[in-house]
């Protein structure tokens, strides 16, 4: 027998191996029309030595100063410096609002440092 799909099985969809999805807890994701358009959002943001969570829809920042909320949907680009502690369900709200994030090591500002002198 041949390997290859026939052309009858190639519109249908395999089923899922563990069935139903789990609900992802807090808000749900935005829809298109509810997102911020590009040109309204923060175009980048940088943390360092915190501890970056979920609530609702916005991601929390804490530090030893306090905790700030930014709002997922606002965000283009989230930079990540040394010491920065980020959980799953900040990611996941972060991707479901189409955001960047870069983590930036330590080297990187020596670098950055040495070529403004």
């Amino acid at each position: 027998m041949n390997s290859m799909s026939s052309p009858e099985s190639e519109g249908r969809e395999k089923p899922a191996a563990s069935g139903k999805r789990k609900p992802v807890p807090g808000a749900r994701p935005p829809e298109l029309g509810e997102l911020v358009r590009c040109e309204d959002r923060i175009s980048f943001v940088y943390f360092e030595h915190c501890i970056i969570n979920r609530k609702d829809n916005a991601i929390t920042v804490t530090d030893n100063t306090g905790t700030i909320y930014v709002p997922a949907a606002s965000l283009s680009v989230l930079m990540l410096g040394p010491g920065t502690n980020v959980t799953h369900q900040a990611m996941t709200v972060i991707g479901e609002n189409g955001a960047t994030v870069i983590w930036v090591g330590s080297v990187v500002y020596g670098c950055m440092h040495l070529a403004n002198r």
